[in-house]
């Protein structure tokens, strides 16, 4: 099993616009693992999560041959606003030339009222035969290209959000990049190889979830919980992702702050994985 992460940033991507701090000169500098986009993944042979802005750039520079089907974990247009990419695979480009078969796009069925609200592009898409939406439901597999691929919702009271179960031959990967706080967990989050979760916020969580700043510290999980993670999950690894540029996650940063653990890593665009 083979995965490329595409890109590994939060909300926003790093360097951010007219931005001139340390942390953004050296992502300018020096570039990957410090510039990143919004989160996305792909797995080989053809198959994408997510499509943030900048997708279309990284599956080029990624060398990327091939999108078939694609997935998503929710509508966030960090996480959707690449989706024009659909198109542009789709579209020949080319005057008398037939456009290419639809892309697969799978949306849970309690998603699509999200997808319909927020991105009527899809529906747009759909009716040139750009996609096929496929309705998918929580827990239950699908099998593509060789692979498992099994939509897992966090089951949040609050929001509609998914991680993706991707199996084969025996290995296990859990990709959650994204308000994995309140999460449900069950057996589907058992035996793990590897758990792709987002980085979350760091700080005293005891304090920050009794009197938080702001709301957006009760959607996600903190970098403490994330660790705490080893001993509740079990994992065999853990690779943070969805680096937070509004609060200047850098990648030296959350690198320093996970070596203490052996199974721990940070994500970066471009990084491979192979199970």
């Amino acid at each position: 099993m083979k995965l490329k992460i595409i890109g590994s940033s939060g909300a926003m991507p790093f360097p951010k616009p007219f931005c001139r701090c340390k942390d953004c000169k050296k992502a300018q500098r020096k570039g990957i693992p410090y510039e990143r986009i919004s989160s996305s993944l792909f797995i080989s042979p053809n198959i994408l999560i997510d499509t943030p802005e900048e997708v279309f750039r990284r599956l080029m520079k990624f060398q990327i041959q091939e999108i078939k089907h694609v997935f998503y974990t929710h509508w966030h247009l960090d996480h959707t606003q690449g989706n024009r990419i659909l198109e542009i695979i789709s579209r020949s480009g080319f005057i008398g030339k037939p456009q290419s078969p639809p892309i697969n796009v799978y949306l849970p069925a309690d998603m699509i009222p999200d997808f319909r609200k927020y991105l009527p592009s899809f529906g747009y898409y759909e009716e040139q035969g750009f996609i096929k939406i496929i309705k998918v439901n929580d827990r239950k597999p699908i099998n593509i290209e060789g692979l498992s691929i099994t939509p897992i919702s966090l089951r949040r009271h609050d929001r509609v959000r998914y991680s993706f179960l991707i199996e084969k031959k025996g290995k296990k990967i859990m990709y959650a990049p994204c308000s994995v706080f309140n999460t449900r967990f069950d057996g589907f989050w058992d035996n793990l190889d590897l758990l792709m979760i987002e980085t979350g916020w760091i700080g005293n969580t005891k304090e920050l979830r009794k009197d938080p700043p702001e709301e957006w510290f009760l959607d996600h999980i903190s970098l403490e919980e994330d660790f705490g993670l080893l001993d509740k999950l079990k994992p065999k690894k853990i690779i943070l992702t969805h680096l937070q540029a509004s609060t200047h996650q850098t990648y030296d940063m959350i690198k320093d702050r996970a070596k203490k653990f052996h199974n721990v890593d940070v994500a970066y665009d471009g990084m491979d994985i192979e199970l």
